[in-house]
């Protein structure tokens, strides 16, 4: 069968763009955006054609009937279990999608836990990888129910996954609340994963290669894709990342104007494509400056090509000076009153961070919205409090809803080149933070090398950076650095080297000072201006009030952050003590470049004391809804007020308050002040509104219950397969 379809720009981003950048008065106090505006071709209208190609990639793994006799079924504590033997001599590699067919004899959640080839922390699977589903309770309890779920970021998107194969060796599902006499597991499909959709022949994907993902033009041989678009004057170029899925594709761009075709490129797959994935292409465009064009990308041979970040550059016309580089620099666990600035008696600890602070705009009250990192992150980047994204609330592995936008989306519109270098998943693909990136380095890329224990060192992450600002040196770029050397504080390298003076925290804090330091200076050396935030997602209890890391409680400890914004240009130095949050950091950056703000943000813009304006105080909210290595304690929630009180307090109970100002380390707890109390009231209630709200518009950050009535809205969502021996749902 033929297929001739349109495929519409993606309105939302669309929108985001002329928002972004259609106005007269772009720009801010901090700069302003590039100009012109690169053309993005991944958000232009789009015609496809070609021949859908068959489908042959099959399963991984199909096991049904006799082939399930060999798993294990067990009923403890109120659940039934279902284990798999081995499933593959050394496993099994690219999973994708797992479908699975059971009868849930009255369970009420199912939970999905992939065990990955050579890691033998079973505490460690079960709490980092577990898969939840809620369902309906009134689903018949002998009914067949069909499941369907994404395994890849389980298996390759958590803590010290770089070291690991990523590969599936085992299979658990739990039945919580079933009857174990009639539960049933019949039916288990691994899909492995895929360069498109079944049946499509082209789409805009995320496409990872050699774990660098990149947005690209994903094209099955045989297929076309047709974009109707406006060249700006002067001398513009086409720029694209090559790749290829298998050796056979070629990849080609025409040019077609006024009925003539012209042959752009036409690249064949070689040796050199495995080597480097995502090469950088650039071709003029000038011979057609100022002319209404149709760039057509097309590949033939076989497999599928990707065209990644297909883009239309001109030249600047203004002085590239008025764009800066951004740079969000966020360094784990790091409490801001271990820093030299911040009060530490450690000789040397932070010169790189008080240089900054001292240079630039200190808040020294920042505070987080939570004290680990999965809800703390997605704050950073929506503005929204972790009480209303609830991302994290759930489980380690729920994810943002892809509708909800984001702070590296709105430069990305603006004419930045975006990128995230990000050695914890959790700033990234394990809570759907790539998106929004051209490109996205998880800590999977450094898979087999990693330079700190099991994960990406940070003097990783700085090279990567480097390396991609050169594909294109003359464009602005937005990046995302997460650091997990002050995270990892209690590795032998730290335990066994204390900082002089201080603790093994300490010289991790060192360690990460250095590094920041080593990258400023290569920045330095591009002689392009910069802004420059450090900030940090959480603190580190480090033994005080008894716990023993972070993510258990909301004391200073754990919610007080460094946030400094810096630029390499002279500036006039300023410590702000308003206490302010991390839900602000977004607001402030798009206010400041004159961006668009985020729908829905809560966080509000510090530009008034960037400026050196005072800044209205506020209470400053934090909560902790769940933790994974503590996931039945109660949830709790806690205020810092502008006149330095803090209140923590369980869901149900009084609470304690401290006043930061005598009692900096919260050992002194009074009993609150009733109309701190009310505040808190107040706040939370208007919490609850709004998480309400954001759930309305965009949906539960995990699949929600299964029911008859649900099933083809959440089989659209790509929750849902179908039943045995029925076609694939499309």
């Amino acid at each position: 069968m033929r297929i001739v379809e349109p495929i519409p720009a993606v309105a939302a981003l669309a929108a985001l763009a002329a928002l972004a950048c259609g106005s007269g008065d772009r720009g801010g106090f901090l700069g302003s955006p590039p100009e012109p505006t690169p053309i993005r071709l991944l958000q232009h209208d789009a015609r496809v054609t070609g021949e859908a190609p068959m489908d042959a990639t099959g399963a991984l793994l199909d096991l049904d009937g006799p082939a399930l006799a060999d798993w294990t079924t067990t009923s403890t504590s109120g659940s039934v279990r279902f284990a798999s033997p081995i499933l593959a001599t050394g496993g099994l590699a690219d999973v994708g999608r797992l479908r699975v067919w059971l009868r849930p004899a009255g369970a009420t959640g199912v939970s999905v836990v992939p065990h990955p080839l050579g890691d033998q922390l079973v505490r460690e699977h079960r709490a980092l990888r577990r898969l939840e589903l809620a369902l309906e309770p009134g689903h018949p309890a002998d009914a067949p129910l069909e499941l369907s779920i994404d395994l890849h970021e389980a298996l390759s998107g958590s803590f010290g996954d770089a070291s690991r194969s990523g590969r599936l060796s085992k299979l658990e599902l739990l039945l919580a609340g079933a009857d174990p006499e009639r539960a049933a597991l019949e039916r288990v499909v691994v899909e492995p994963r895929r360069a498109l959709p079944p049946g499509a022949v082209a789409a805009r994907e995320v496409a990872d290669r050699a774990g660098m993902l990149r947005p690209a033009w994903a094209i099955a041989a045989g297929a076309r894709v047709e974009i109707d678009v406006t060249l700006p004057d002067g001398a513009p170029e086409l720029r694209w990342l090559d790749a290829a899925s298998e050796s056979g594709a070629v990849r080609r761009i025409e040019i077609e104007t006024t009925g003539e075709t012209t042959p752009l490129v036409w690249e064949e797959d070689d040796d050199a494509a495995e080597a480097a994935p995502w090469t950088p292409r650039a071709h003029s465009l000038a011979r057609w400056a100022g002319r209404r064009v149709l760039v057509r990308l097309a590949v033939d041979g076989r497999g599928v090509g990707f065209f990644g970040v297909p883009t239309v550059v001109a030249p600047a016309r203004t002085d590239a000076r008025h764009t800066p580089d951004v740079l969000v620099y966020l360094i784990d666990t790091l409490r801001a009153d271990h820093l030299g600035v911040g009060g530490s008696k450690v000789p040397g600890v932070s010169p790189t961070l008080d240089r900054l602070a001292k240079q630039g705009v200190w808040f020294r009250r920042a505070q987080s919205g939570s004290p680990w990192t999965k809800p703390a992150i997605a704050t950073l980047m929506t503005g929204v409090l972790p009480l209303t994204h609830r991302v994290g609330a759930t489980s380690y592995t729920d994810r943002l809803p892809a509708s909800v936008p984001l702070l590296q989306e709105r430069f990305r519109d603006a004419g930045w080149r975006t990128g995230s270098f990000s050695a914890s998943p959790l700033g990234s693909t394990l809570s759907s933070l790539e998106r929004g990136f051209d490109v996205a380095l998880p800590p999977r890329f450094w898979r087999e090398r990693p330079g700190l224990d099991t994960n990406p060192a940070a003097d990783q992450l700085g090279d990567a950076l480097l390396d991609w600002i050169d594909e294109q040196p003359d464009r602005p770029f937005f990046g995302y650095v997460h650091t997990l050397e002050v995270h990892e504080w209690k590795l032998p390298r730290y335990r066994e080297a204390p900082l002089a003076g201080g603790s093994a925290y300490d010289a991790a804090i060192r360690d990460a000072d250095r590094h920041l330091g080593e990258l400023l200076a290569a920045l330095a050396g591009r002689e392009r201006p910069l802004w420059l935030v450090v900030v940090s997602d959480h603190g580190e209890s480090w033994g005080d009030h008894g716990m023993p890391s972070h993510g258990f409680g909301l004391y200073q400890s754990q919610t007080h952050v460094p946030l400094i914004f810096w630029r390499s240009t002279a500036a006039t130095p300023r410590a702000v003590d308003t206490p302010v949050g991390l839900a602000d950091l977004a607001p402030t950056l798009l206010d400041g470049f004159g961006l668009a703000g985020l729908e829905g943000a809560e966080g509000r813009s510090l530009v008034p004391a960037l400026r050196g304006e005072e800044l209205a105080g506020r209470p400053v909210l934090s909560s902790l809804l769940r933790f994974v290595w503590a996931p039945n304690a109660p949830r709790q929630h806690a205020i810092t007020t502008p006149d330095q009180v803090s209140l923590i307090r369980p869901e149900s109970g009084v609470g304690q308050a401290f006043d930061l100002l005598a009692d900096p380390r919260e050992l002194r707890p009074a009993p609150p002040d009733p109309a701190l109390v009310r505040a808190l009231d107040e706040i939370l209630a208007r919490q609850v509104e709004r998480a309400a709200d954001f759930e309305r518009r965009h949906g539960p950050v995990v699949p929600g219950a299964v029911g008859l009535d649900d099933a083809e809205r959440l089989r659209a969502l790509g929750y849902l397969g179908t039943p045995p021996g029925s076609a694939p749902a499309e």
